[in-house]
This record gives structure tokens, C-alpha cells and sequence, in this order.
């Protein structure tokens, strides 16, 4: 702490205002993080939530009408679609 009270004002000033600059733009990284990952996770929720939906739906149909055959058709491309 003596070598920064020994220097000149204006260094002083300059190393205050850049421990403060990184500071704040260290909080404003932090805040960016979290909200991008509450956000991610909320948009895959919704997501599981429709699939979900879509599939039971078109199951209860396949079940009341479908052949075996197109239920375990339509189970395995819903098994091996990449984004599920």
C-alpha cells in the first residue's frame, strides 16, 4: 500500500480507474454467462415440452389406428432423430 501512496495522483487515478474497469466489465461477463445459460436452458425445456407433446400425440393415433409395424417405425426414427 506505501508504493501507492507514494506515486503521482494522475498514476494513482489510472490504476483506480482500471481496477474498477475490471471489475465492472468482470461482473458484466459473469451476468452475460448466467443469463445465456438460464436462457438455454429454459429454450430446451420448451423444446423437450413440444416433442414431448408431438409425440404423444401422434402415438395415441398410431396406437388407435396404426399397424405394429408403423408404431415401431415411427418409434425408431423418433429414437434416432438427432435433435431429440
Amino acid at each position: 500500500m506505501n508504493w501507492f501512496t507514494n506515486q503521482k495522483i494522475w498514476v494513482r487515478l489510472v490504476a483506480t480507474i482500471s481496477a474498477m474497469l475490471v471489475l465492472v466489465l468482470s461482473a458484466i461477463i459473469a451476468w452475460a454467462y448466467v443469463e445465456q445459460k438460464d436462457n438455454a436452458e429454459i429454450q430446451a425445456r420448451d423444446f423437450a415440452g413440444s416433442v414431448h407433446q408431438m409425440t404423444l400425440a401422434s402415438l395415441t393415433g398410431m396406437m388407435m389406428t396404426g399397424s405394429i409395424g408403423e408404431r415401431a417405425l415411427y418409434l425408431d426414427q423418433v429414437r434416432n432423430a438427432g435433435s431429440i
